[in-house]
């Protein structure tokens, strides 16, 4: 895959990839009655059966509601689902943390505004 074809997100989460990872060993999950062998360090073990559960839960959720048929169909619906839930995610978290941002500077420049006004009133007043 060309690396023009990729967000900038799926870029960053590619190089990181590449670095020097730690050591990683075989660790099973389950889904759908499936079990799979994931390479996975000891540090993300807990993350890894935590994503695999997700992914589990949301396929028998599809699964059961009878709209789809296929363990494929299954998997790729069930990762837009999960993807597009990331993405939202994401979105909320970026604007959130740029209204706290816009508010931290508003907060900065009264403050900086009141300090300038206490520095000409200290230079202003003869007893100082």
């Amino acid at each position: 895959m060309s690396s023009a074809n990729l967000t900038d997100e799926e870029k960053r989460l590619l190089n990181s990839s590449h670095r020097a990872a730690a050591p990683t060993r075989p660790e099973r999950v389950s889904i759908l009655g499936k079990s799979y062998t994931v390479g996975c360090s000891s540090e993300e073990v807990e993350a890894l059966h935590a994503s695999a559960k997700r992914v589990d839960q949301r396929m028998r959720q599809l699964r059961d509601s009878g709209k789809i048929v296929g363990t494929e169909q299954l998997a790729v619906i069930a990762a837009l689902n999960i993807a597009h839930e990331l993405i939202d995610h994401e979105r909320r978290e970026t604007a959130l943390c740029q209204h706290y941002g816009n508010g931290i500077t508003a907060l900065q420049q009264r403050i900086s505004e009141a300090l300038e006004q206490l520095a000409d009133d200290v230079s202003d007043d003869p007893t100082a």
